[in-house]
Order: C-alpha cells, then sequence, then structure tokens
C-alpha cells in the first residue's frame, strides 16, 4: 500500500545517508586492532532500524494525527486561511510524532543494534576463512564493542526514526484534513467571502452546545479567528521542538573536543510556511525582546533575528565595497585587515554566535547562505564589482567551514540555477561568477563535472560548452588550481563535442575546442615531469618525533639521533631537523647542536601558538585570512623546502600526539600531511608509560598515522618502586608478547638514562623563564651556545644514542619509505 512503499523510500534515503555519520569510537579496542571488522557497523544499525521502524511509524503518526485533527478543527473553526490551518496542523503533528516515535524506539532500537551487530560480528571472527582467534577475550572485546556501538549510535538510530516519522505525519495529516482544506478555497473563490464553520457551537437540533461555548474566554474560539497569542501556541510547536537527541549528542562532543563551540539541528519548518503569529502581527521575530546575554555580555538573539542582522551585514559590506578604491577591478587580496571590509566580514562569525537557539544556527547559517546565493546570481545577468564577489565568496567559504553539510547545498542550488527551461540562457549568465565559485572551493566538482555532460549534449548546448571551456581554461589552464582528472568527464565530453562538430563541418566551434584541449594536454605533461622531479628531489626519509605529554625529552631524542647518524658516516648536510609547530619557548639545544654540526634546522616553524590563537580559530576570525588551508600549505612548504637534497629529515611535534587538534594542525594531521610515520618518546615508569603509550598510538591510528615505535626518555635510576631496569625489562617484554604482534608491530628503540646536566639545566631554564610570557627567538646571536651549552651539546648526543638502537630505528624508518614509494609508483603507473 501507500504507506509501506514511502516507508520504503525513506528506508532507502536513510540507508544512503547513514553510513557516513555511523559513530565508532577510536577507543573500542576491537576496532582499532582490526579496523575490517567496521563494515559490519552501518549494516547492523540498518537492520536494526529497518526492523522496528514501521511499526513505531505508523503508532506514533496515528496518535499524533487524531490529537492534531481534533485540536486544529476546534482552534480553526472559524479561521476561513487554510494556509494557516495547514501550518498549524504541520507544526504540531511534527511534534507529536517525533516525541512519540523517540519514547517508542528507543530501548528496542539499542537492543536491535546490538544484537545485529553481535550477530554479524561473532558469524564473521568465527569462519574458517578468517585470521582471527575466537577466545574469551575476544569474546569479551565483541561484547564491549556491541554495546558501545548500540550507545553511541542510538541517537542517531532515533532520529531518523523520527524524521521518517515526522515526514510521514505531515503526509499523513494533509490527507486528512484534505476536506477542510477544500472547502475553505471553494467558499473562497465562489463567494469571495471566507469560510466558517458555525456547527460546533450548535448540536443536530440548533440546541447550544456545552462544548465549546462553556469553555474560558482565551481557548473559546472567535469568529475574528485566533488572535497572535493563541497563534504562539503553534508557533511554539516549531520555536521550541525538542532536539534530535543525535545533534545532542554530536555537540556534546563537540564542546568536549573544542570546548567553545556547540553545534545542532533541528527539522526544518514546513517549505514555505513562516511564522503565523509574525503574519498576522505585520512582522516581528518571535520570542524577540528577551534580553538574554551570553558570558561575555553580549546581547543573545533570536534565529529571526541574527539572519536579519546578518542581511543588514551584507547591505553594510557593499557599502563598503563601494568606497573602496577602483572597486570594479580590485581583488579581496588588495584589501588590508584594517579595512572596513574586513571589519564587515570579521562580525558575521561573532553574529551567528550571539544566536540564543543553539539548535537553530545550522538552519540561520543555510538561510544566510542561501540569501548571499541570491544575490549573486540573480536571473538578470547583473555584474557585480570583482571585490564584491569575491568578499561574499569569502563569506560563503566561512559559513562552509563552520557546517560541513553547506557545501552540498551550494552545489544543490548551482545545478538548479543551471537547470529547467531557463538553463540555455543561464548558461552565458555569471561565467566569470561560476569560476569564481570553483576557486573559492564551495561547488562538489563531481556532481558539476556530471551535470556540465548532460548540459553539453542538450538541445542548445552552446551556452554549456561556452562555461566548460570558461571553467577549463582558467582553473585548469591558467591557474592550474585543479587537476585535468577532476574535470575529466567534461573533457572527454568537450573532446566528442568537437569530433561531433567536425563532422558537421562546424570549425568555429572545434578550432577553440581543440586549442584547450591541447593546453591541458601541456599542462597534464609538464605536471606529471614536476611530479617526477618532486619524487626524485624528495628523496628524503621524513620522521616524526612525538612525545606521550609535553616536556618529555623529544629535542634531546632528536639530538642522539642526529648525532648517531652522524656517527654512521651521514654529512651534516644530509641531515634536516624542523619544527613546523612551536608554542612560545626559547630556542632549543637542539637548534644549537644542529648549528653547531652542520645540520640544516629551523626551530621556529611557520605557524606559531601565540596567546590568544585558540580564541581566534574556535571564532572563525582566521578564515579571512585563509584558516586551516593556509597553515597546512605553510607546514608543508616549510618541511618539503628544507627536505631538499637530504637523505634523513626529523619533524618534530609539539607535545603529546593532539596538541594543535582545536586548530586542525595535531601531530597526527600534520604527520599525515607530510605521510611521515612517528617515532613516539615516552615517559619513564611501568604501567603509566605503556597505558600512554597505547592512547598516543591509537589516536595516530585513528588519524591514519604508522607508529614505528617508541623510546622511553629520561629514565631515573628508580621510578616509583620500579628499578631503571626492573621497568627497562618489563616494558621491552611487552613489546615483545604483545605490540611485537600487533597488524603493525610496534619496534621498541631503548630506555634513556636521565643526563644529569641536562635535566638540572633544564631546571634551571625553567626558573629562569617562570613568569615569561612568550619567547620567540632564533636569531645567529641567540644560536651561540654557552660554555655549559657546549658541553651538553658534546655529550647529550652520545649519552642518548648509547642507549638507543638508532639502527633499528632506521631499518624500520627505510622499510616503511620503500613500501610507500613502490606502492606511490604503482599507483602512479595504473593511473
Amino acid at each position: 500500500n501507500a504507506v509501506s512503499s514511502m516507508l520504503q523510500q525513506q528506508q532507502q534515503q536513510q540507508q544512503q545517508q547513514q553510513q557516513p555519520f555511523a559513530r565508532i569510537s577510536p577507543q573500542i579496542v576491537l576496532f582499532s586492532m582490526y579496523p575490517p571488522l567496521k563494515q559490519f557497523v552501518p549494516r547492523a544499525i540498518d537492520m536494526a532500524i529497518r526492523e522496528i521502524i514501521t511499526p513505531v511509524v505508523e503508532r506514533s503518526v496515528t496518535i499524533a494525527c487524531v490529537t492534531t485533527r481534533e485540536m486544529v478543527l476546534k482552534d480553526f473553526a472559524l479561521e476561513s486561511d487554510e494556509k494557516r490551518l495547514r501550518a498549524a496542523a504541520h507544526y504540531m503533528v511534527q511534534n507529536l510524532t517525533s516525541s512519540l516515535a523517540l519514547v517508542t524506539c528507543k530501548e528496542p532500537l539499542r537492543v536491535s543494534i546490538n544484537n545485529h551487530l553481535a550477530s554479524s560480528l561473532e558469524a564473521h571472527v568465527s569462519s574458517n576463512d578468517t585470521p582471527y582467534v575466537v577466545d574469551d577475550v575476544m569474546l569479551s572485546r565483541l561484547e564491549h564493542a556491541c554495546a558501545r556501538i548500540a550507545a553511541d549510535n542510538l541517537d542517531l538510530g532515533c532520529s531518523l526514526i523520527e524524521k521518517a516519522a515526522a515526514d510521514r505525519a505531515v503526509h499523513k495529516i494533509d490527507e486528512t484534513l484534505a476536506k477542510e482544506y477544500e472547502i475553505r478555497i471553494k467558499t473562497r473563490e465562489q463567494t469571495g467571502q471566507g469560510y466558517i464553520n458555525l456547527s460546533i457551537f450548535t448540536d443536530a437540533h440548533g440546541q447550544p452546545r456545552r462544548f465549546p461555548n462553556s469553555l474560558p474566554e482565551p481557548l473559546r474560539p472567535s469568529q475574528n479567528g485566533l488572535n497572535m497569542m493563541q497563534l504562539r501556541v503553534y508557533d511554539d510547536f516549531a520555536n521550541v521542538r525538542r532536539l534530535s537527541a543525535s545533534v545532542i549528542a554530536a555537540a556534546q562532543q563537540q564542546q568536549q573536543q573544542q570546548q567553545q563551540q556547540q553545534q545542532g539541528s533541528v527539522i526544518a519548518s514546513p517549505p514555505g510556511v513562516g511564522s503565523m503569529a509574525n503574519r498576522n502581527a505585520g512582522g516581528g521575530a518571535v520570542g524577540a525582546g528577551g534580553g538574554a546575554v551570553d558570558a561575555n555580555g553580549a546581547k543573545m538573539l533570536t534565529s529571526q533575528q541574527c539572519v536579519d542582522e546578518l542581511v543588514r551585514l551584507l547591505d553594510s559590506l557593499e557599502e563598503a565595497v563601494s568606497r573602496f578604491p577602483d572597486y570594479q577591478n580590485a581583488s579581496l587580496s588588495a584589501v588590508d585587515n584594517n579595512h572596513e571590509i574586513s571589519g564587515v566580514i570579521r562580525m558575521i562569525p561573532r553574529v551567528i554566535s550571539q544566536c540564543q537557539q543553539r539548535e537553530l544556527e545550522k538552519q540561520v547559517v543555510y538561510t544566510f547562505a542561501r540569501r548571499i546565493f541570491e544575490r549573486l546570481y540573480q536571473p538578470q545577468n547583473v555584474q557585480h564589482p570583482l571585490l564584491l564577489v569575491e568578499s561574499l565568496l569569502a563569506v560563503l567559504k566561512f559559513l562552509r567551514h563552520r557546517h560541513n553539510g553547506l557545501a552540498a547545498e551550494l552545489t544543490k542550488w548551482l545545478l538548479h540555477f543551471y537547470s529547467g527551461p531557463e538553463a540555455a540562457r543561464r548558461f552565458s549568465m555569471h561565467c566569470d561568477l561560476t569560476v569564481n565559485f570553483i576557486r573559492f572551493q564551495l561547488v562538489s566538482l563531481p556532481e558539476l563535472d556530471a551535470h556540465l555532460v548532460q548540459a553539453l549534449f542538450s538541445q542548445q548546448p552552446a551556452h554549456a560548452i561556452a562555461l566548460s571551456m570558461a571553467i577549463v581554461s582558467q582553473l585548469i589552464v591558467n591557474d592550474k588550481m585543479i587537476s585535468p582528472r577532476e574535470l575529466v568527464r567534461t573533457l572527454d565530453g568537450l573532446s566528442q563535442v568537437a569530433k561531433l562538430a567536425q563532422q558537421s563541418r562546424s570549425m568555429h566551434i572545434v578550432e577553440p575546442i581543440k586549442k584547450i584541449l591541447d593546453d591541458v594536454r601541456q599542462v597534464h605533461e609538464l605536471q606529471q615531469q614536476q611530479q617526477q622531479q618532486q619524487q626524485q628531489q624528495q628523496q628524503a626519509q621524513l620522521l616524526f618525533v612525538s612525545g606521550d605529554r609535553s616536556g618529555v625529552g623529544k629535542s634531546s631524542v632528536c639530538m642522539g639521533v642526529l648525532h648517531a647518524l652522524l656517527a654512521a658516516g651521514f654529512a651534516g648536510e644530509q641531515l634536516a631537523y624542523i619544527k613546523p609547530c612551536t608554542q612560545c619557548e626559547d630556542v632549543q639545544l637542539v637548534s644549537k647542536f644542529c648549528e653547531s654540526h652542520g645540520i640544516a634546522h629551523r626551530g621556529l616553524g611557520p605557524v606559531r601558538f601565540y596567546q590568544g590563537f585558540t580564541g581566534e580559530v574556535i571564532r572563525g576570525e582566521d578564515e579571512a585570512s585563509g584558516g586551516l588551508a593556509k597553515r597546512l600549505k605553510k607546514i608543508k612548504k616549510a618541511v618539503d623546502k628544507i627536505a631538499v637534497g637530504k637523505k634523513v629529515v626529523l619533524v618534530d611535534g609539539v607535545g603529546y600526539c593532539s596538541v594543535g587538534s582545536v586548530a586542525g594542525i595535531s601531530n597526527a594531521d600534520v604527520a599525515s600531511l607530510l605521510g611521515a610515520p612517528v617515532l613516539i618518546v615516552g615517559r619513564p615508569g611501568l604501567g603509566n608509560a605503556i597505558d600512554s603509550l597505547n592512547l598516543m598510538r591509537t589516536y595516530f591510528a585513528y588519524k591514519g598515522v604508522r607508529v614505528l615505535g617508541a623510546v622511553f626518555n629520561n629514565v631515573p635510576d628508580k621510578v616509583s618502586y620500579h628499578t631503571y631496569e626492573n621497568s627497562r625489562d618489563m616494558v621491552k617484554l611487552y613489546f615483545s608478547k604483545v605490540l611485537a604482534r600487533e597488524p603493525q608491530p610496534l619496534s621498541y628503540y631503548g630506555h634513556v638514562r636521565r643526563h644529569a646536566g641536562l635535566w638540572k639545566a633544564k631546571e634551571a631554564k625553567a626558573e629562569q623563564t617562570k613568569g615569561v610570557a612568550c619567547i620567540l627567538r632564533e636569531s645567529k646571536q641567540d644560536l651561540e651556545p654557552t660554555e655549559e651549552e657546549r658541553e651538553l651539546i658534546r655529550t647529550v648526543g652520545p649519552h642518548v644514542s648509547s642507549f638507543m638502537d638508532v639502527s633499528l630505528l632506521m631499518q624500520d624508518l627505510g622499510r616503511y619509505w620503500s613500501q610507500r614509494r613502490s606502492t606511490s609508483v604503482t599507483a602512479s603507473s595504473s593511473s
């Protein structure tokens, strides 16, 4: 029947959408050890939802529709506007249905996810053709993984079921109230007057009914329709609609990671239906004037006030652009950070952060983005100044970073603009704007590629050909911003168009296309040559060094490794040391070591964590200057530069694995960017040292980074009740029994005894810099060592390397890069 068909369609959509959002915690031991088992998680969630969704939706929808029908027919009996009736019914039935569905499905869904996942995993690991050993430990891990997955994804499943129920409820209530809508429309068309149902006041014999005549005045229907206060009750169903539990969980996780950001979403209002109370009152935001303030004393705004304020900022931005010299041709790169244009752009994230309804922030951002898009892509061929275009696109780029799903919406809006009966005409409009849209990374290239191919073979392809050629010419040939592979279908389509045009002797089409395709081939060949040269030049083996806490002694370990390499016959000019991300700290001894041995070094990297850096990143104030993309580009460029002509490059991290994650440049992020394996420098001790190591390597594995092994530094003669020898032997035994047998085994590189002189110098340095806010210096004079430092440079390297198996470390490093480069060459050849 129709109900089953609709539910099946909703289930198929949910099945397509749910896999990217399935939460798999990196703390689950089973999946950390056996990543292939993760594939069973989305399948189990899908099966669990399919199992319970139909009865839950049917029961919730039935109860909610009956309740909604009785309420709205009473309240809107004297209301002649069917649009208000429909809006009120939609608001109420969605809210009631969602609440009922959540109450009904939560516990059965949790049990169902657990059972389906347990069944799938047990069947897989128990089969004869898998390498898993099913013992008590494995069963315990399976049980824990199933329980954790069920708990972590319960809110996700509930939100999907809630949405299905709410969508079905809207369809059902419209069917139920179809006659009420129709009679109001017919009465207005036939009589010119509104329909009023006075039968609710009298019975079949014409006698007054006790209900609703006996109701108090505020609840009694009036021939003037509902007043604003009564309409506000239905508005509240939309405005205080309960947050989806999955969004609450996502917001809590985001808050734990970044502490100052929250993220949420609610079910959007029905299309085309605004606030009824607002329309009745002639405007004004629902709930405005509450006077709420945030923790900093800034006034909080309702969602409507946020949108209004953001639109006002757009007007201010246009005015600021119009006052800029030569604004018609000027680029955003010419605008100083202190200019009023930059100031207006920086105001946008602050206004968004003032939204008091945090669950509606996504809706505010999407509404604001739509306003910007409509200003840019007007149906008339309006040519905007370049500076205004780039300013608006910079705002959209910031919004896209704030909400990842916005990119898909922007792509959808763009493709819709270039669709329909006006498509042929619109392909000739806003050509440069669309090129800039792509340049600012606001479009999904695969979807645009597919759309352009369809347009190239439409009945009126001329304008689509022009747009495609403009995109290819500017972004592939001139700017070399995107690769030919990213628009391969469009290029193939242009090639076929040229062949068809040549057959029909339309040479005015053939020649321009052939020229562009020839240019693309040259660009591709040049890129291949540069890639081969880069591979030949960058034979340096990068090794990323990370601690398991701050101050664990990564720098002294780097000195030990560099000393061992020098002793093994490497020349100083074949080695390099770089610290791409830097906190506020003085010039390190390792930099002075490198300076004295002729080793290329950069102790102060291109990215510096200055005071206030974290707050700027969280508030999004760094997006105008490039944000995360610029930080990553600076790091990659600095490492590539120092690695030219080198054999081994040590890349020193900052603290432990996740330092810098708030800005997207944690140790794991940087190592992943560089493709470098990791050496973990661990703390002294036994249990604490091993636990910290496992925590670090799990995070690196989550980011897809290979950990080669660990060395434990600064170990005193006795830690707690463990002697140096005892802790060394026990940790080494743990490596041989456990870590060496992992799918990606970890090597043990040694226990470095505490260097008395270095330890004493470190304590003295800490005392000297106590209370100093920030030290960032590395001039030639600063690199000149004192007499005490000369002695440390002479002794620390030999001391550390004497306790480390640097030879094994270099074997592991060489093996890693050999495998990586052979894989890269194979992939390149296949491509």
